[in-house]
């Protein structure tokens, strides 16, 4: 049991750091649009209009990039039941997606709106790096699942653990088909 709880800690953690190291990379790569000061409030012209699809887009980019990476790279060397490595990689997922918002929102610029009173007609500040499409964080879980999939379909190749009543050296893939008829 204490194995498989620190096999479980092990995958959580890793999210967690993935998740973080994301939100690093998306401060860094995402062109933030920038709020102008008007006359009676503030504005924004087209082409920075057109830069708020691109902190979603970012985000949803290194998302399934790094959950799919750690979905296969789980699933493959997990040597817990692979129902459970699922569960873990789905809970492992929606962590992740949750603390690379917050992390995203801590390592880019604070939100204009308290500060962009102050400033003069024509001024600009950079938005706040937040996702305007909340269902961008379901990219984490999403694509860690199928990263899981793709190592149970046996498309990247085979998964070898021992499993009670099984033969130990056929892949994870083999048994799941095996087991359906």
């Amino acid at each position: 049991m204490r194995g498989v709880l620190r096999t479980i800690g092990t995958i959580l953690l890793s999210f967690l750091v993935a998740a973080v190291a994301g939100a690093f990379v998306w401060s860094r790569v995402v062109d933030l649009p920038r709020v102008t000061r008007v006359q009676g409030g503030t504005s924004l012209d087209e082409e920075q209009l057109g830069k708020l699809v691109g902190i979603d887009g970012w985000y949803a980019v290194i998302a399934v990039v790094l959950a799919m990476v750690l979905g296969v790279v789980v699933m493959r060397r997990s040597r817990i039941d692979p129902v459970a490595t699922v569960l873990v990689l789905a809970a492992g997922g929606a962590l992740a997606g949750w603390v690379m918002l917050r992390a995203g929102e801590a390592f880019g610029p604070d939100n204009p709106s308290a500060t962009i009173t102050s400033l003069a007609v024509g001024r600009s500040l950079p938005v706040q790096l937040t996702p305007h499409a909340q269902a961008v964080q379901f990219a984490w879980p999403l694509a860690a699942l199928a990263g899981a999939l793709l190592v149970l379909l046996g498309v990247t190749g085979s998964r070898r653990a021992p499993v009670e009543g099984g033969d130990e050296d056929e892949p994870v893939a083999d048994r799941v088909r095996a087991t359906r008829g």
